[in-house]
């Protein structure tokens, strides 16, 4: 099991943050489950264009995927994959943050 998130800023593309985790997991059938160290906070001191990339692998059954910004979910990042042996799911999030986000 493995799990990445990069965030980048642009215009100059430098890496905010990259943070890649293969500690163990285990996953509960029914509901949500969130996977530990994997949360980043990202000052941004003026509203930048960001993109954030995020890659999940791990064994099926099933993978509900969805990544959260400031404790909201976004709805385009939603992803679910069901009735497999093994999930693999790459997500891209693109758009502007303020400043203070």
């Amino acid at each position: 099991q493995t799990r990445t998130l990069q965030v980048l800023t642009l215009p100059r593309s430098s890496v905010a943050r990259h943070v890649q985790t293969n500690d163990g997991f285990s996953l509960r059938s029914g509901g949500w489950e969130e996977w530990p160290s994997l949360h980043v906070n990202i000052p941004l001191v003026q509203t930048a264009f960001v993109i954030g990339i995020f890659r999940v692998s791990t064994y099926g059954p099933q993978l509900d995927v969805a990544l959260t910004l400031n404790g909201s979910e976004r709805p385009e990042t939603l992803a679910s994959l069901s009735g497999v042996r093994f999930a693999n799911n790459v997500g891209i999030f693109a758009g502007t943050l303020p400043g203070g986000v």
